[in-house]
């Protein structure tokens, strides 16, 4: 991976937060002397051992997108399931006196909801990407 930045000086800025030379081949075209300079850049970028750079991406990527494992929209359901459940428990919600909540089989068919994540999903509800 070459990664092609204009601004050298705003990018040393950011450095430690942006993607850097741990994580990619990094090209700065204002500053080469010459097309060479480019084919360089590939050729370090084929040549890198890239099987250290894979931690330092997921790093990068949890970062700023928290874990993701394609399972995000269940564990919202999931989430917003819960939050509900639990301001109809408080009393937060007083429109309906016949709540979903109050039942055990409401309560026991969320707890098996979260039971059937956890065989797809390390990440729990309500941690993670929304």
């Amino acid at each position: 991976l070459v990664y092609l930045l204009r601004d050298e000086a705003r990018y040393r800025c950011v450095f430690t937060d942006v993607l850097n030379e741990g994580i990619a081949e990094v090209f700065f075209p204002d500053a080469a002397n010459s097309s060479a300079a480019f084919i360089r850049a590939v050729r370090r970028a084929q040549a890198r051992d890239w099987r250290a750079t894979e931690a330092a991406r997921r790093t990068y990527l949890t970062r700023y997108h928290g874990q993701i494992d394609g399972y995000e929209e269940y564990r919202l359901a999931l989430q917003l399931l819960q939050e509900q459940t639990e301001k109809l428990d408080s009393g937060l919600n007083q429109d309906s006196s016949s709540s979903l909540a109050s039942t055990s089989s409401w309560r026991d068919s969320l707890a098996k909801l979260k039971l059937m994540l956890r065989n797809f999903s390390r990440i729990p509800v309500g941690e993670g990407l929304p």
